[in-house]
C-alpha cells in the first residue's frame, strides 16, 4: 500500500521565499518521506498545476489511503493565498478539491487565521483553551467557514482564527514543533493527532486541531490503512518494590464476538513497564472481537526481573474513541506462576464542562499564578483541576473560558471551589463572574460574587445559581471610511422582553478595538433578557480620532442559538449623534 503527501508552499516577497518557507518545505519533506509517503511539491503554484496534483493524487488513492496536505502561505479567516501572484482560495472551494481525493485526509495549515477553518466565529469566544486569544482577537467576519470539521479529515492548524502565526529565518516555529511532535509522540513508532496537538500546544503554540480529541494513529514508520481498527492502549506500572519488569510483555483483545492473537507491547530502544511509568502503544487489530470485554496481559518470564504489577491499563478504540478501563489491575501479579491474566475491562465516561472566569478590570487584578477548580456536585465532588492554556491566562478585564473533562457524573452542579498557589510575581487576582456549562445538560450556572484572592484568603466558594445567566456575542463591523476607527470607549445596552442591563464596555486588554474596517467581537454576560428588542451602542467620545462609523451589528443569544443582524451604516460624532438605538 502507498500513501501520498501534497506540500504546497506560497508567500509573497523574496526574503519570505528564501527564508522560513523553504525551511519548513524541507522539514515537511523529510518527514513525509521518512514515513514512506509518495510526496508532491508545489512551489506558488497556479490554479491549473494545483488541480494536475490533485488529479494525480485521487487517480492512486482509494478508501483505504491517508492523503497528507501541508500548506504554509498567508492566510485570512475565509480563505488562503496558495496560488501564484498571492491569489486566494477559499476554503469552501480547497475542500470541494480535497474531497475528490478518497480515503482520510490530514490536513496541517501554517498560516495566519488558519483555525477559521474548523472554528465558528462564536467558538472562538467559547473554547478560550483552544481557539480564544483574548489579547489578540483581531476580529473577523461572521461568515467563518469551519468547512473541514468532517468526519474524513483530520486538521492541525498553526493558530486560531482571530490569530496570526510567527516565524523567523529558522522557519516557523508552528512546523517545526509540528515536526518535532510527530517524532516525540508517546505512542512512539505511531503518532496521533492529540499526541501532535499537545505538544505543539506545550510549546507555548495556540494551535487548533479538529478532531479535538482523536487517537486515530496518523503517521507511522509505515504506510498506514484509513480502515484498519487500532487500539491505544496505556499502562501504568506500579510504584512498589518489583513491579516492573525486563520480560516481554503481550496483550490479547477480547470482545462478545472473539478475541485477537497476541500482540507484543515494546518501543524500540526503550525499556518498556519500568516501576512507576506510564507508557503508551498502538496496535493494530482488524479481528472482528465485536465490543471489547476484557484484555488478557501474557509474559515470556525473560530477563532478569520477570514479575510485573499494574497499577491500571486503559484502552482507548481509536474508531469510536470509547474508552476503557481495567477495575482490578493492581490487585494481581504477573509472574512465573502465573504468566498471563484477564482484566475485566469497563467503559469510563466522562463528563465535560466549560468554565468561564471574568477578572477585573482595576489594576492588579490579573495574576501569573496558577489556579485551580474543584466541582461539587449533588452527587459528590471532584479533584482540583489545573485551569491553564498556552496563551497569558487571567489577564485583567479578561474572560477566560476552558474545557474541563471528569470522570463520573456529580450530579447538579451546587458551587465551585476556585483556590491559586500564590505563584509568580503578580500572584494576587480579583474573579467577578463565574459561568459554567455543562456540556453533556446544556444546563447553564453562574455566580456573580466578587471574590479577591490575596494573603487574606486564596480559596473562595462560588454558590452557583441554575438557568441565569445567558451569553451574548456581539460582532462589530467598522465601515472601511476614512477615520471610521475610534480610540474612545465604546459601549452596548441590551433591553429584552424579560430584563435589560446597564450600560456595557466593550473592550479587548492589550488591543485596539474597533480600528478602521474590522470585525470587533466581545462576549456580554448578563441575566436572561428574553427575546431582544432594543440595543443601545453609545460613544464615550474620549481622547483624540473619537468619531466612529458602524457597518453593522450581529448580537447571538447562546442560549437560543438565535441571531440578530442590525444594519447601521451611520457615524457615532457629535454631528450626527453619540448613541445609537437599534429597533429590534
Amino acid at each position: 500500500m502507498e500513501n501520498y503527501g501534497l506540500i504546497i508552499v506560497n508567500a509573497s516577497g523574496k526574503r519570505e521565499n528564501n527564508a522560513f518557507n523553504n525551511c519548513d518545505k524541507t522539514f515537511v519533506s523529510y518527514i513525509f518521506k521518512d514515513r514512506k509517503i509518495t510526496t508532491y511539491e508545489l512551489i506558488n503554484p497556479t490554479e491549473s498545476e494545483f488541480l494536475n496534483k490533485i488529479n494525480t493524487i485521487k487517480s492512486k488513492t482509494t478508501s483505504n489511503n491517508i492523503t497528507y496536505i501541508y500548506i504554509t502561505c498567508h492566510g485570512s479567516d475565509t480563505s488562503l493565498s496558495i496560488l501564484k501572484y498571492k491569489n486566494s482560495m477559499t476554503f469552501t472551494k480547497l475542500k470541494s478539491y480535497l474531497d475528490t481525493i478518497k480515503g482520510k485526509k490530514v490536513l496541517i495549515i501554517d498560516s495566519c487565521h488558519s483555525g477559521s477553518c474548523i472554528t465558528d466565529v462564536e467558538e472562538t469566544a467559547v473554547v478560550n483553551s483552544q481557539f480564544f486569544n483574548k489579547s489578540k482577537n483581531s476580529g473577523y467576519a461572521s461568515n467563518i467557514s469551519s468547512v473541514f470539521r468532517d468526519k474524513n479529515y483530520f486538521v492541525l492548524t498553526a493558530c486560531a482564527a482571530n490569530q496570526t502565526t510567527p516565524f523567523n529565518s529558522d522557519g516557523s516555529k508552528f512546523t517545526t514543533k509540528m515536526c518535532q511532535s510527530i517524532n516525540n509522540c508517546p505512542t512512539h513508532r505511531y503518532a496521533t493527532l492529540s499526541g501532535m496537538f499537545k505538544y505543539v500546544r506545550d510549546s507555548g503554540i495556540n494551535a487548533c486541531c479538529y478532531p479535538e480529541e482523536s487517537y486515530f494513529p496518523i503517521f507511522s514508520d509505515y504506510p498506514l490503512n484509513a480502515n484498519s481498527k487500532y487500539y491505544l492502549v496505556e499502562a501504568k506500572v506500579a510504584n512498589i518494590k518489583n513491579a516492573g519488569t525486563d520480560a516481554n510483555i503481550r496483550i490479547r483483545f477480547i470482545g462478545n464476538r472473539g478475541s485477537s492473537g497476541k500482540y507484543l507491547l515494546d518501543h524500540k530502544n526503550v525499556n518498556d513497564f519500568e516501576k512507576n511509568r506510564v507508557y503508551q502503544y498502538i496496535v493494530e487489530c482488524n479481528n472482528s472481537i465485536g465490543t471489547l470485554k476484557s484484555i488478557e496481559i501474557s509474559s515470556d518470564n525473560a530477563g532478569k526481573d520477570p514479575s510485573l504489577i499494574f497499577e491500571y491499563i486503559k484502552v482507548i478504540n481509536t474508531s469510536t474513541n470509547t474508552e476503557y478501563k481495567t477495575t482490578n489491575a493492581s490487585s494481581y501479579i504477573i509472574n512465573e506462576k502465573n504468566p498471563s491474566r484477564t482484566f475485566s475491562l469497563k467503559i469510563v465516561n466522562y463528563h465535560t464542562y466549560n468554565v468561564t472566569i471574568t477578572i477585573g478590570n482595576e489594576n492588579g487584578a490579573g495574576t501569573n499564578a496558577n489556579v485551580y477548580i474543584q466541582f461539587v456536585g449533588t452527587n459528590g465532588s471532584t479533584i482540583p483541576y489545573l485551569l491553564d492554556s498556552p496563551i497569558n491566562d487571567f489577564e485583567r478585564a479578561s474572560f477566560n473560558t476552558y474545557k474541563v473533562k471528569i470522570t463520573g457524573n456529580i450530579g447538579e452542579l451546587l458551587r465551585v471551589i476556585i483556590n491559586s498557589d500564590k505563584a509568580g510575581k503578580s500572584p494576587d487576582f480579583h474573579i467577578t463572574h463565574v459561568a459554567i456549562e455543562d456540556m453533556t445538560t446544556h444546563t447553564r450556572y453562574s455566580s456573580s460574587k466578587s471574590a479577591y484572592f490575596n494573603s487574606k484568603g486564596r480559596t473562595h466558594d462560588f454558590l452557583l445559581r441554575k438557568n441565569i445567566n445567558v451569553e451574548y456575542f456581539v460582532n462589530i463591523q467598522v465601515s472601511n471610511e476614512k477615520y471610521a476607527g475610534t480610540n474612545a470607549n465604546i459601549y452596548i445596552k441590551l433591553e429584552g422582553t424579560k430584563n435589560k442591563t446597564g450600560y456595557i464596555l466593550l473592550d479587548t486588554p492589550e488591543k485596539d478595538d474597533f480600528e478602521q474596517f474590522t470585525y470587533n467581537l466581545f462576549k456580554v454576560n448578563a441575566d436572561n433578557l428574553g427575546d431582544l428588542r432594543k440595543v443601545y451602542i453609545k460613544n464615550g467620545y474620549e481622547g483624540k480620532s473619537a468619531d466612529m462609523k458602524i457597518n453593522y451589528i450581529d448580537i447571538t443569544d447562546k442560549s437560543k442559538n438565535k441571531k440578530y443582524h442590525l444594519k447601521a451604516d451611520r457615524w457615532l460624532d457629535s454631528k450626527h449623534g453619540k448613541e445609537i438605538l437599534f429597533t429590534v
